[in-house]
């Protein structure tokens, strides 16, 4: 099972799901979203921390780094929410479910696909 990564760790990996890989660390930083304030150093870190967890894969391009995500995006959502659905909810898809919509969380057109996904069609 993939393990939970922290927020941060996080943030630069949806970037490199965004981006072509393989991408340097100024790639990363020109792609930061508006209010990450951080600097080259932390980025750097970051991106060492997650090389060495084998999150991602760091290949020499002369004095350079690029990064490619070892992990795929589809992949890690879908263990996430899998381990999500088993502590919050002890694996009963129906109490997700019932938590969301007592919150009001789905559109009507969610609701519809919803039911076509349940009924065996098409969700999308």
């Amino acid at each position: 099972m993939l393990q939970q990564i922290p927020e941060s760790e996080y943030a630069l990996l949806q970037i490199l799901w965004r981006i072509p890989a393989p991408a340097s660390s100024g790639d990363i930083l020109q792609n930061l979203p508006k209010d990450k304030h951080w600097k080259r150093t932390t980025v750097l870190t970051l991106l060492g921390r997650m090389t060495e967890k084998g999150i991602l894969r760091a290949d020499k391009d002369g004095r350079r780094l690029l990064y490619t995500p070892l992990v795929a995006q589809e992949d890690y959502q879908a263990a996430q929410t899998s381990d999500f659905l088993q502590r919050v909810h002890g694996g009963k898809l129906s109490s997700l479910v019932m938590a969301l919509s007592a919150n009001e969380a789905f559109s009507e057109d969610e609701l519809d696909a919803l039911k076509k996904l349940l009924e065996g069609g098409e969700s999308k």
